[in-house]
C-alpha cells in the first residue's frame, strides 16, 4: 500500500519559489539538516538568484519552529513567541547555496518582546554551522546594522565574504545565511 502524502505545510511565502522539494531527516540536528540541504545527486541545478523552498519534515512530522530555532539558535525564547510553522529555503548564486528561514510572529505577540529574544541571535557561538560550507571566522566587528530597503536588518560578516543576516518584515523574521538570499526571501513574503 502506497503512503498517502503528508498534508503540505502552509508556506509563509506568497509568491511562489522556483522550486519546491520535500526532505525527510531522522532526527533534527544541524549535520542532518545541513546533508538534507545540500543538493542531492541527480538534481537539477538551480539558475543563480533563484531560491528553492523546502519543506523539513522529521520523521514524516512538519519540523516546528521551535524545533528549528532550538537547532539553529539556540536560547533566544522566541520559540513561544512564533507560529509553529517555519519556510526554509535556499538561495542560489554563482558562490554556491545558501540556506534560509523565515518565522512568523503569533499574533498577540509584543513586537518589542520578540526583537528583545532575536538579539540573542548574536549570542550564538555556532552561526558557522548554518551554512553548507564553512564561511570560515566571523569579522571581529561583530553583528552591525544593515538595511535591505526599508527593512532594518542585522549582519555578521565572514572572511569568506559570505553574510548572516536577520530581520524582521512585517511579522517575519527572516534569518539567511546571505544577504541578496535574505532580499529575495523578502520579495516572496507579503
Amino acid at each position: 500500500e502506497p503512503t498517502p502524502p503528508a498534508p503540505n505545510s502552509q508556506s509563509f511565502f506568497t509568491k511562489p519559489a522556483a522550486r519546491t522539494e520535500q526532505r525527510n531527516l531522522s532526527a533534527l540536528t544541524l549535520a542532518e539538516l545541513s546533508g538534507a540541504l545540500k543538493t542531492q545527486p541527480g538534481e537539477e541545478s538551480m539558475a543563480a538568484g533563484t531560491v528553492k523552498e523546502v519543506i523539513l519534515k522529521v520523521n514524516n512530522t512538519p519540523a516546528t519552529s521551535s524545533a528549528l530555532l532550538n537547532v539553529l539558535v539556540p536560547g533566544t525564547g522566541l520559540e513561544s513567541m512564533l507560529e509553529s510553522g517555519a519556510t526554509n529555503f535556499i538561495y542560489y548564486d554563482a558562490k554556491g547555496a545558501w540556506p534560509g528561514y523565515v518565522f512568523k510572529l503569533k499574533s498577540g505577540t509584543n513586537p518589542a518582546a520578540a526583537q528583545t529574544s532575536t538579539a540573542k541571535i548574536e549570542q550564538s557561538t555556532s552561526l558557522a554551522a548554518l551554512y553548507l560550507a564553512s564561511p570560515g571566522t566571523a569579522s571581529t566587528g561583530g553583528f552591525k546594522n544593515g538595511s535591505a530597503g526599508a527593512i532594518k536588518t542585522r549582519y555578521l560578516s565572514f572572511v569568506s565574504g559570505a553574510s548572516f543576516n536577520y530581520g524582521w518584515v512585517n511579522n517575519y523574521l527572516v534569518i539567511s545565511t546571505s544577504f541578496d538570499g535574505f532580499k529575495k526571501a523578502v520579495e516572496l513574503l507579503p
